[in-house]
């Protein structure tokens, strides 16, 4: 499988939070590092589709992901940072109860 990012952008009114992002990801973990507003969220809610680029766009194995809509997302698995807490589970509990979900 490959993930390919060509030429997103994303504009907020004036302020470009991404510029021109070319990227191709094979299998594999991968991170995004970087300083606060740096457009590491709004880079993987591209990578999502839960918002769209202001140019460019996401192709999976060739295929737009906007396009793809439903079929994309069955093959997506995503966890925001904002994902809600279960403060009782350990984290192998917890990464446990993600896996089979």
């Amino acid at each position: 499988m490959k993930l390919s990012f060509e030429h997103i952008s994303k504009l907020y009114g004036n302020t470009a939070a991404l510029q021109q992002i070319d990227l191709t990801l094979g299998p594999g973990v991968y991170g995004l590092l970087g300083p606060n507003g740096a457009g590491k969220t709004t880079l993987m809610r591209i990578m999502t589709d839960l918002l769209a680029p202001s140019t460019g766009r996401v192709l999976l194995d060739g295929q737009d992901i906007a396009v793809m809509g439903a079929a994309f997302r069955k093959k997506l698995g995503y966890l925001p940072q904002d994902f809600g807490v279960y403060p009782n589970f350990t984290a192998e509990q917890f990464l446990l109860y993600i896996a089979r979900l």
